[in-house]
């Protein structure tokens, strides 16, 4: 049971993450024709550039979640407890 646990999980983030991006997706398409749907937060690590000579490094992460992103979520929620 314990091996079964552990894959469910797994495909629930997968899942989520799915969501998110086909949220992310609409949200800005549809954002065009309704502002108030590309309305959206800005979460992360601005970029950090390492510049060491012969080699130039640079880290970051951003994520922005507008409506449609959480929407994205929920409907991915609902069916992964669905299935």
């Amino acid at each position: 049971m314990a091996k079964n646990s552990n894959r469910s999980a797994a495909f629930m983030l997968i899942l989520l993450f799915i969501g998110l991006v086909i949220g992310s997706f609409l949200g800005s398409i549809l954002g065009q024709y309704f502002p108030i749907l590309s309305t959206g937060y800005d979460f992360g690590v601005s970029s950090h550039t390492w510049d060491i000579g012969v080699l130039k490094l640079t880290f970051g992460f951003m994520l922005t979640i507008n409506m449609f992103s959480v929407i994205g979520i929920l409907i991915a929620y609902i069916l992964y407890r669905k299935l």
